[in-house]
């Protein structure tokens, strides 16, 4: 099977073009695909492209997971997940292009050099559990979480391996020029391989029972068939646990006999190497492989333990405890954090992206308005089907208390942290009251973009929802800016006048139409003093996060 041809056409799968691209080297096999290194020709950017021949798609199922797994990244994309760039189909295939991850996998590190040291281990599994954490506040469930679906991104050329994105890495050169320092590892880290991600149940909606992923890190709950993102949390325990002595915590000779020693619960954390990790470390790795999904660590409470802690950045290595010590006396003899140290962040992705719409220029919000009503149905779905897992009430709209519990249902929160939930639940209701107000005064109910919400609900409708949450930068992109300028500016002159400005925010909803607040937002980004806005100044000033000058318009 070659590589996806230099054009594609829209189609029933995808329903989204791709860039022409340039492929290169030699391909290697996932398993659902195959993965090739190449370039892109706009710009030159590496891309790994990964290639599902249409037989592989032939089945209603199988499709409707290559659709998924193309929702779930264009969703997750960022911070510690790799980007997906573009997807598209042709007459042969389907195909997504994505972020090229030069360095190998996490597995090939442990494998090639041995369990990293505690300081390092701490800091790469803080780094994946927030890329894992990113997926569950987003609505997804992973469903494949290993070593060998975290691929470090290292510059193509540059020191590591060869690599690639979405499931797999190219091999890499025969000798690559130095090994990979283990104290990149962490900033590196990107997870992969959305093959078998599906969307997390909502708060009224049955657990998820299909039996999927890698044996060896599959939770007890997904073995009995009735499971939800807690089980991704268990699979980074046994991460961790492989990091910390490069042994997996779960053996047997076929599958049957793994998933009887997971089912078994017997985890050991006393013969050797686990005489010389420390007590921290142990209790981490025993609290993340509990048996119970209702009383596993969240996120949260994992990024906060004092082991991952005491080692950010990279304090002094914690001396070992007892071997074989119970989960309780681990905890006592784990190391306190250093002085002044604080738990890596957990960025409350969907309350921060509100929070930021709620607070940008007037302009900027109808931008994103406009350019959320454009998206295909690929890239909303996620979102949509986020919203209505947040809308458990069912009244249309996301309420702040509804965001904020579904922010604890992801594990955004620490187990009993009254404190946090306060502050979590203050912070929520006024991002989505500003988001509301700030996003357009057409109550009504309807899904479009541009009905966002009235001011005494304080809840943001589905459309509102997809424009505040989606990811900013995708929306503001040169080409999406492009296609909104365009749309604004009604003479085709190539600037926008006040009136242009102000007929575009009524248009989203934002405004009655003064023309003296639209000249006020224009006069805030005109930098030639011309009363208007060029493709240059338009651009500017929507890249801009603050509210501008002219008010909430």
């Amino acid at each position: 099977m070659g590589p996806p041809s230099r054009t594609a056409r829209r189609g029933v799968l995808l329903s989204n073009p791709i860039p022409v691209l340039q492929p290169h080297h030699s391909p290697f096999s996932g398993s659902f695909g195959t993965v090739f290194a190449g370039t892109r020709r706009k710009d030159g950017r590496p891309v790994a492209i990964k290639v599902i021949p249409r037989a592989a798609l032939a089945s209603p199922t199988a499709a409707v997971e290559a659709r998924t797994e193309a929702e779930a990244l264009a969703l997750c994309a960022g911070d510690g997940v790799v980007a997906l760039l573009d997807w598209g189909e042709d007459a042969r295939s389907a195909f997504f292009v994505l972020e090229r991850c030069a360095g190998g996998e996490l597995f090939d590190v442990i494998a090639d050099g041995g369990p990293l040291p505690e300081p390092d281990a701490a800091a790469a599994f803080a780094a994946a559990l927030r890329a894992v954490a990113r997926c569950h506040q987003l609505g997804v469930v992973h469903r494949d979480i290993k070593p060998e679906n975290f691929l470090l991104a290292w510059p193509v050329g540059g020191e590591g391996g060869g690599g690639g994105g979405g499931g797999a890495s190219p091999a890499a050169p025969p000798t690559p020029p130095t090994p990979f320092p283990p104290r990149l590892v962490a900033p590196a880290l990107r997870l992969t391989d959305f093959g078998l991600a599906t969307y997390a149940p909502g708060p009224a909606d049955p657990p998820l029972a299909e039996l999927v992923g890698s044996t060896p890190y599959v939770a007890p709950e997904v073995l009995r068939r009735a499971y939800s993102t807690p089980a991704d949390i268990w699979a980074c325990g046994v991460v961790l646990y492989i990091t910390l002595s490069g042994l997996p915590p779960f053996w047997g000779r076929d599958d049957r006999a793994v998933m009887d020693a997971i089912l078994a619960g017997a985890i050991d954390v006393s013969s050797p190497p686990w005489d010389a990790v420390s007590a921290g470390a142990k209790d981490l790795v025993l609290k993340l492989l509990d048996r119970d999904p209702a009383t596993r660590p969240t996120a949260a409470d994992a990024l906060a333990h004092p082991w991952v802690v005491g080692h950010h950045p990279h304090p002094a290595r914690a001396g070992g405890g007892e071997a074989g010590a119970p989960a309780a006396a681990c905890a006592a003899a784990a190391p306190p954090p250093s002085p002044g140290a604080t738990p890596p962040a957990l960025d409350p992705v969907v309350l921060t992206r509100v929070a930021g719409f709620g607070a940008a220029n007037a302009l900027r919000r109808a931008t994103l308005l406009h350019a959320a009503g454009r998206l295909p149905p690929t890239r909303t779905a996620g979102l949509r089907k986020l919203f209505a897992a947040l809308d458990a009430d069912g009244d249309g709209r996301v309420s702040p208390a509804e965001l904020v519990a579904g922010l604890a249902r992801a594990g955004g929160l620490r187990a009993g942290d009254e404190a946090g939930r306060a502050a979590a639940e203050a912070a929520a209701a006024e991002a989505v009251c500003a988001a509301a107000y700030n996003g357009g005064e057409a109550g009504g109910g309807g899904d479009s973009p541009s009905s966002a919400t009235s001011t005494t609900t304080c809840g943001l409708s589905a459309g509102a929802f997809v424009a505040a949450a989606a990811e900013p930068g995708a929306l503001t992109a040169d080409d999406e800016l492009a296609l909104t300028f365009a749309a604004f500016d009604a003479d085709g002159s190539g600037r926008l006048c006040p009136g242009e400005v102000a007929a575009a925010l009524a248009s989203m909803g934002l405004g009655s139409g003064r023309l003296d607040e639209a000249a006020a937002l224009v006069a805030a980004g005109d930098q030639n003093d011309d009363g208007q806005l060029g493709w240059e100044e338009f651009r500017d000033l929507v890249r801009q996060h603050g509210r501008a000058r002219g008010g909430r318009g």
